[in-house]
Parts: C-alpha cells; sequence; structure tokens
C-alpha cells in the first residue's frame, strides 16, 4: 500500500542491510520524513523573446554555501526550481547540455550530502507561452521528461516534480494526460526515481475538492504510475485566496482548515501527499499558522510525506516569505520551522524478500546490496529498483514504498541466506592504504621525476582557467606542499590525510566564494580519485567538468 510507513522489523532474518551506519532505522519520528525548502532563483527570466536569458544576470542556481547552511539547520529535501526552455530550447529536440550540466551541478551538491533533490519545471503546464492542451501536446511534454529522466536516473535521491502549478487550462484533463504521458516516458527511460505529480488549479491543497466536475479530486484519479512511486504535490498558502501573493494570515488555523479534505482524500485512496510550496509573512497570526499546519501534517504523516517552505534564494531580497539568511543571520521564519525539521532522519519502508528468505526495514533512498547462497535464475516483484534482476546478488536502491522481491529459479536450498549480506560501500582511497599510496606516488612520482631530471625541481602543476595549484615538495612518505597561485598565499601541508580530513582541508582552501580557491580545492580533491566532489568545485569554479576528466587522467 502506498500509505504505510514502517513501525516494525519483520521477525525473519533480514537479507539486506544498511550501506552505512547511520542509515539504520529506528522508531518513527515525530516529524515528517522529508523537510526542507525551494532554492529558487532557477526560473526566474523570461522568454517573451526568442532569445534564452543569460545565466548569472537573469537566473541562478543555488550555489554550495546555501545547500550546507540549510542541511546544517537539518533540512533534508530541496526543490529545485529551472525552466523547461532552458533545458529544451525547441520541443522534440535534444537537451542543451550545458544546462544540464549547469543542473546536474546543484543537483549533485545536494544529493551528494545525503539530501533530497526535486527537480521542478517551474512552467505553469506552458512551454514558450503555449499551454499543454493548446498549442503544446502531451507527447511534447512527454519527449521532455524522458529526455532528463535518463540524464538523472542514476541517483534515486533525484526525485522528479512533473511541473510546477499548472491553472487556467482550457482542456484540464489535457493536463492529466500529459502526466500521465510523462510518467509512461519517465518509466520508459529505466527510471525508478519518485514522482510528485500536482493537481490543475494550481494545485492547491484548499481547492482540490472544489471546481465540480473539473475537481482534481476526480481528474487526478485519472493519473497512473505503473511502479506506484509517486505522491500528488500540492501548494497552500495563508491569504485571503490562498495565493501567497498578500501579506496577511487569514485566522491562526487556516493551514489545518484547508489541508483537512485533501488528507481525508488522500487518506480515503491509499496515496500519498507532499506539500512543495507553503508560507507565512511577518505579521502576528504568522508563526501560529505556521505551527498549527505543520503540527497537522505531523499528526497525519500516514499521509504527508513532506514539505519545502517558499522560499530561499539570492536574489529575493526582502520578499515577505524569504528564508535566505541576511548578513550572515536568520531569518526570523527559520526559528520558526526548526522545530519541526526532520534533521536527517530517514524514512523507512518494508522491503519483504521471499524465496531466499529475509526482509526488513530500509531507509528510503538508500543504496543496498541483496546476498544468499541460494541458487536461483533471477529476481521477481519490485525489479525496478534492482540493479541487475538476472544476478543473485543485485544492488538496491530503496523507493519510497514498501516493496517485494521474489527470488526464482534453481532447486538447491537456501543457506543461511542473511549471512553473507554486506552493505554496498564504494572504498575511498587514503594515503594511510599502502596500496593506495603506491598509486599515489606513482602517478605523481612520474611527474615530479621527469621534472628532476629536467632541472626543474620536484614540481606537478595542474591549470584550470582560473589559478594554478602545484606541488612544490613530494617526499617518499608522501608528505607535500600544495600552493594555490591567484588567490593569494595559500599553502596546506598535507602527510597521508584519510578522506575525511582531506574534505576538510579542501573546504578551508574553498573558503569564500571566489573561483581561485574552488578549482584549487578541486585539484586538492582529484589527487585522492575524488572525482565527483571535484566536479562540483569545479562547476562552482566556473571551470567545464570535463576539464576534471582530463586533469584526473594524466
Amino acid at each position: 500500500m502506498r500509505l504505510r510507513h514502517l513501525l516494525f522489523v519483520l521477525a525473519s532474518i533480514p537479507l539486506v542491510v544498511a550501506a552505512d551506519p547511520a542509515a539504520a532505522v529506528s522508531a518513527a519520528p515525530a516529524n515528517v520524513a522529508y523537510t526542507g525548502v525551494n532554492l529558487a532563483g532557477g526560473e526566474f527570466g523570461s522568454y517573451k523573446d526568442e532569445a534564452m536569458p543569460i545565466y548569472g544576470r537573469k537566473y541562478i542556481y543555488p550555489q554550495i554555501p546555501a545547500v550546507e547552511y540549510f542541511i546544517g539547520k537539518g533540512m533534508n529535501i530541496f526543490r529545485v526550481p529551472v525552466k523547461w526552455e532552458n533545458l529544451q530550447n525547441d520541443a522534440r529536440q535534444p537537451l542543451l547540455q550545458s544546462e544540464v550540466e549547469r543542473l546536474r551541478g546543484v543537483i549533485g551538491q545536494i544529493t551528494s550530502r545525503g539530501a533530497v533533490a526535486i527537480i521542478d519545471p517551474h512552467n505553469y503546464a506552458r512551454y514558450r507561452g503555449s499551454e499543454i492542451g493548446d498549442g503544446v501536446s502531451p507527447e511534447d511534454f512527454a519527449d521532455f521528461w524522458g529526455r532528463l529522466a535518463a540524464e538523472f536516473k542514476s541517483d534515486p535521491r533525484v526525485w522528479f516534480g512533473l511541473m510546477n502549478e499548472p491553472h487556467g487550462l482550457k482542456n484540464p484533463q489535457a493536463w492529466v494526460d500529459a502526466a500521465n504521458a510523462a510518467t509512461v516516458a519517465i518509466r520508459a527511460a529505466g527510471a525508478a526515481n519518485m514522482l510528485l505529480v500536482p493537481g490543475n488549479h494550481w494545485t492547491s491543497a484548499g481547492t482540490w475538492t472544489g471546481y465540480g466536475e473539473k475537481a482534481n479530486s476526480i481528474l487526478m484519479l485519472g493519473y497512473k504510475d505503473p511502479l506506484d512511486h509517486f505522491a500528488y504535490e500540492v501548494h497552500l498558502y495563508l491569504d485571503k485566496d490562498n495565493s501567497g501573493t498578500h501579506k496577511e494570515v487569514v485566522s491562526p488555523t487556516v493551514g489545518s482548515g484547508r489541508a483537512k479534505r485533501f488528507t481525508e482524500w488522500c487518506r480515503e485512496h491509499k496515496v500519498r501527499g507532499f506539500l512543495g510550496e507553503f508560507a507565512a509573512p511577518l505579521v502576528p497570526d504568522g508563526q501560529p499558522a505556521i505551527e498549527d499546519l505543520v503540527t497537522y501534517m505531523e499528526a497525519n504523516r500516514d499521509v504527508w510525506l513532506g514539505w519545502t517552505w517558499w522560499a530561499a534564494g539570492p536574489w529575493w531580497g526582502e520578499y515577505m516569505f524569504s528564508i535566505e539568511p541576511k548578513g550572515g543571520q536568520d531569518r526570523e521564519q527559520m526559528g520558526w520551522l526548526l522545530p519541526h525539521l526532520a534533521k536527517g532522519a530517514p524514512v523507512a519502508f518494508t522491503a519483504t524478500v521471499t524465496g531466499a528468505g529475509g526482509g526488513g526495514t530500509l531507509a528510503a533512498g538508500g543504496q543496498y546490496k541483496l546476498a544468499t547462497k541460494a541458487s536461483f535464475s533471477r529476481w521477481e516483484g519490485d525489479t525496478a529498483f534492482l540493479d541487475d534482476p538476472l544476478s543473485p546478488t543485485p544492488s538496491l536502491s530503496m523507493p519510497n514504498r514498501d516493496i517485494a522481491l521474489r527470488a526464482v529459479g534453481g532447486g538447491r536450498p537456501v543457506a543461511k541466506a542473511a549471512e553473507v549480506a554486506q552493505p554496498a560501500v564504494r572504498a575511498q582511497p587514503t594515503l594511510t592504504d599502502p596500496a593506495a599510496r603506491t598509486l599515489w606516488l606513482d602517478r605523481l612520482g612520474r611527474t615530479v621525476r621527469d621534472d628532476a631530471a629536467a632541472g626543474r625541481g620536484p614540481r606537478f602543476t595542474w591549470r584550470t582557467m582560473r589559478a594554478t595549484a602545484t606541488i612544490d615538495a613530494l617526499a617518499e612518505d608522501g608528505t607535500m606542499q600544495l600552493s594555490i597561485a591567484g588567490s593569494g598565499a595559500m599553502s596546506a601541508p598535507w602527510s597521508g590525510l584519510g578522506d575525511r580530513e582531506l574534505a576538510d582541508v579542501a573546504c578551508d582552501l574553498a573558503r569564500g566564494d571566489q573561483p581561485e580557491r574552488q578549482a584549487g580545492a578541486a585539484f586538492f580533491l582529484l589527487l585522492v580519485g575524488e572525482v565527483e566532489a571535484a566536479r562540483l568545485r569545479l562547476t562552482q569554479a566556473g571551470t567545464h567538468a570535463a576539464a576534471v576528466e582530463r586533469a584526473f587522467s594524466r
């Protein structure tokens, strides 16, 4: 069932284990599972002219410090608005890869820190001014999502929010048709990611059952996901017309009142909800109304999967709902949210395994390894979440719902199925590991020796468009001195640090927003094989990600 969160552990020996101790699941938290914020900016800019808005002038994506600030507060989900037109300049044509890579850098900043990133085409069911069903077809929309899903399907912490606030459509059924077509395309691309599905009429929770035969409560029952891995996304504001455009709050209990019918509808139809936008200004009833709404969702968390406040982002200024920190200080509304943040607590669901023994409770979004000594030919059931259904020991990406798997074929009995279960953890190199140290010295030593033979001294240099990083000294024990030109007098002695210490040093080097420091930190991360972390730093520095691969292959 879509509603059921885990409140128990199967009595049988678990076949699946958590990928890391931090992912161990305890009792259900009092707060809802996912709590976060919209990081706005990617949806800014206009397509009144044919020219694409200029990045950095008309629109912008969130930066690493913003993500780290909100994660530090305890948020674990971020809705990232984008423009359909920016990613796909012409309908049914390939995506613009430079824009995809820019978005990939943002999403990677979020998911690499263990949080969820929601990709949100912020287009109101329109493309270049034409609405879906009148100038833009459901097939156009499906083409876009099929291409975008293929780019991000490998990370279960990336959710796909199909569209922001469809409204005013001449034919509301066209949105249901488009959502279904997009879902088919997403699943056909091999993407098992979580989907957030809005309704018509601004997807307002308060009017979900309104508008007669055109009500979302009627039309959206026609939406189908073959993987049953979705939630309905609604928005809820507290002013007189639920628009979020007035500096007022109707009453301290207006939020729970407007959420009630949607909540009951979800429970009746065994579906879940996600509050994609909500907020209140600094008015007397603001904090009590937010407390009322969030507490109501917590009391009904069998329905409510989570929420994202509207909004944060660097270009809001004094916008009445902004929780972007100002002058290094928290906004007052952030204080309202702090007691209700999930603080990284994972939401758990049941993985039931038959034919090989076992099962258990697993954190959604985690990567796990199935392992058994059984002899069988394949897995059946929810195999969309397995990397290889034909392997006896596939990797499992746990979805946000209960799943069931069954081992099929073979004739030998299962022998202590769960004993060989191991977490799927990627090994990280450190200089304290002899093999990694040998690889290090070999990689660097060749350049060092060549430089020495040429009379240049021990020196290894990597250049980006913005900075030059140099190894000034390299000892037999791996001790090195790194300096970064272009960012002042900076150096970092390094003596066989492990990955965690290395990351700390890299962050120190990258403190501030200077591209030179980000490039230098990227170089430092490259040296121990932290390619993805380096890619994020280079994206921040404005350097093409391809430079990472070239530098690492030296």
